[in-house]
């Protein structure tokens, strides 16, 4: 079954995914605070794993050297990224608004 969800995802993290050309959906809206993604099942799989990645301390204290201190922005913004989704892997995924099933819309 196909699934389309819709995705808020916290700018500066947005920014930085879809510029390093990660799958994440189509863009259906940004503002300067969020940008707004329908995604598939596995376009929320990466935006999980890479906004997981990007929170871990350790990792964003070895990047800090090469990246500067906008890496602290960005560990932030990973980390609300975590927060909006985090629902969905817990609970399932009515946590997450269901735009579309078997490429029908809903």
């Amino acid at each position: 079954m196909t699934t389309a969800y819709v995705i808020d995802v916290p700018a500066t993290f947005a920014s930085d995914h879809v510029d390093r050309e990660l799958p994440s959906g189509e863009l259906i809206k940004s503002t300067d605070k969020l940008w707004t993604f329908v995604c598939n099942e596995n376009e929320l799989i990466e935006w999980y794993s890479d906004a997981d990645y990007y929170s871990d301390p350790a990792i964003v204290a070895s990047m800090r050297s090469s990246c500067g201190p906008g890496i602290i922005g960005l560990q932030s913004s990973a980390r609300a990224t975590l927060k909006r989704l985090r629902p969905h892997f817990e609970n399932g995924p009515q946590s997450l608004r269901i735009v579309a099933k078997l490429g029908g819309l809903i």
